[in-house]
């Protein structure tokens, strides 16, 4: 009873100390409150998102008094997260933040056989975003481990059963710029994507480029399996049929890639796949490989021509490109046997844990 009373004591001064502010309130709802009112009758209420916001506050308000508890009871050294922008995730990695508790936040990696494990995040949240270019170029590259790379190719997304023969053939036109559509909801969207919040803007916006460019280039768009069934695109298919556009549900992402002109893309991995076939790659949102002389990265919609016209005239980098995927896989990416659980299948699972563990963070340096 007395270890429970100062227990109790120890959690209600340790929440004066780290109660979050409003604004760090702000911060960690801002995900789920947009992932959940896109869509959703609460986008037309503005009084029903008001409501629903604040039951976010509350909701992470009681959180965080809860694991403030149970962080300091069962005398936690680490969390490990994933993803970790769900306001429960980012309540959990916030307040270990606070109380001087590591965290790992994890994620599937770009290549087959591969996890993010990073202290710092996922995506544009990563360890990576603050390198710049000079860091890649120090990069030493085995080219028996890159040749290995490149005949695996990168991490595929599974179709559906009832999707995969879905549609007809479609032979591809000689010069087209390669669209990947990305989940709608997906936090490379809502949170990573500035000025570009959907599919059909993505499009029109690149449509409307390539025809000052050349009009006799075709965009091919290619759906997220994710979203085939959750999104209708056919509104778009209609809207531009007269016009050199076609949006494919299936399809190759590989060969679409490498017989395209540019691949285009918000911040998807396939812009990281499009760079591993050494095509020059254009990004409109965040990403982690936005490296200057890797990517020709747009901040605004009037930037676009520019970048995209320069993407079609210049040759790319292929050996910085290299130089970046090498790194990618073999110093950040951890090799795991998702299908092997064991701790001998997975020792770099359990060397990467060690490492932040213990403060150091070399895989993530030369």
């Amino acid at each position: 009873m007395c270890f429970q009373f100062n227990l109790f004591k120890r959690e209600n001064n340790k929440l004066k100390e780290i109660a979050f502010s409003k604004g760090e309130i702000e911060d960690i709802l801002e995900y789920s409150y947009r992932k959940t009112v896109k869509g959703s009758i609460l986008e037309d209420s503005k009084i029903l998102r008001s409501f629903f916001r604040k039951i976010l506050k509350w909701k992470i308000k009681l959180l965080q008094k809860y694991l403030i508890f149970y962080y300091i009871q069962n005398e936690i050294d680490m969390i490990i997260i994933w993803n970790g922008l769900q306001y429960h995730a980012y309540t959990a990695a916030k307040t270990a933040e606070k109380m001087d508790i590591k965290s790992v936040f994890m994620e599937n990696g770009y290549f087959p056989n591969t996890l993010v494990m990073d202290p710092a995040g996922v995506n544009y949240y990563n360890s990576l975003v603050v390198k710049e270019r000079q860091f890649y170029q120090n990069i030493e590259v085995d080219n028996n481990k890159l040749s290995e790379l490149k005949n695996r190719g990168i991490k595929k997304v599974k179709l559906r059963k009832q999707i995969r023969n879905d549609g007809k053939g479609f032979d591809l036109p000689d010069k087209y710029i390669f669209l990947p559509f990305q989940v709608h909801d997906d936090t490379q969207i809502i949170i990573h994507s500035h000025f570009i919040n959907n599919m059909r803007k993505f499009l029109i916006e690149v449509l409307s480029v390539i025809k000052k460019i050349d009009k006799n280039y075709w965009l091919i768009a290619k759906e997220h399996p994710k979203d085939i069934g959750r999104v209708n695109y056919d509104y778009l298919r209609n809207k531009f049929k007269k016009d050199n556009v076609k949006i494919l549900k299936k399809g190759d992402t590989g060969k679409l890639i490498q017989n395209s002109e540019v691949v285009i893309t918000v911040n998807s991995t396939v812009g990281i796949e499009a760079l591993l076939y050494h095509k020059a790659v254009v990004t409109l949102g965040e990403a982690f490989y936005n490296v200057k002389g890797l990517v020709y990265h747009v901040n605004t919609v009037d930037e676009l021509y520019f970048k995209v016209k320069e993407a079609l005239t210049k040759d790319v980098n292929k050996e910085f490109i290299d130089k970046f995927i090498y790194f990618l896989r073999y110093n950040y990416l951890v090799e795991a046997d998702k299908k092997n659980r064991s701790a001998g299948s997975n020792k770099e699972v359990i060397e990467r844990l060690k490492d932040i563990v213990g403060g150091g963070h070399h895989l993530f340096t030369i």
